[in-house]
């Protein structure tokens, strides 16, 4: 076990994950930069210039080899295309501690797993868009979720008292792959 870096600040980076040329992208939290890790010789770098506090929680990678990150107190999602370190932003959203995290579902489409926001939040890496569905209640409700074999979205709970599962629209194939884009991995 090691560290490496030079890194100040806290609550800087909120969640990440890895592209598929082996780099890890942190969300920026209270960062005005995207944190950039390359596992080839472990070295650090930032991109990106960003205001705000608590802006973004969580990433995935889809099919496109873009990250997405979901917004809790900005009002965009914010998608970084790995190959080049280009950023865009897109959608509009209200309110503080919306979603924190997400899952790549079986469609190709990110669902965003909602902490405050009385939705799910929806992204479809092929257009560029973001819609939401559903009516929930409750505030501090899931954090993060697991696609399941059987094609749904699990939200783990957190102040809820009940499991997330997000099912509709989806159609599972049989013998899903065990790979980093179905959470097995």
């Amino acid at each position: 076990m090691s560290t490496f870096g030079s890194l100040s600040g806290s609550g800087k980076w909120a969640g990440g994950t890895a592209n598929a040329n082996g780099m890890i992208y942190g969300v920026p939290f209270t960062s005005t930069t995207i944190l950039k890790l390359d596992t080839s010789d472990d070295s650090t770098s930032t991109f990106g210039s960003f205001i705000g506090n608590a802006k973004w929680f969580g990433a995935v990678l889809a099919a496109n080899e873009m990250i997405y990150c979901f917004p809790y107190r900005n009002g965009a999602v914010l998608a970084i295309r790995s190959s080049n370190d280009i950023t865009y932003e897109f959608g509009s959203w209200g309110g503080d501690y919306r979603w924190v995290g997400g899952t790549l579902a079986i469609d190709g489409r990110i669902c965003g797993i909602p902490r405050t926001a009385t939705v799910v939040i929806r992204v479809d890496p092929s257009s560029f868009t973001a819609d939401s569905f559903g009516t929930l209640s409750g505030t501090g409700k899931w954090l993060g979720g697991v696609l399941a074999s059987n094609g749904a979205i699990y939200g783990i709970p957190y102040d809820s008292t009940t499991v997330l599962k997000i099912y509709g629209g989806f159609t599972a194939p049989n013998n899903l792959p065990l790979t980093r884009f179905w959470n097995k991995l």
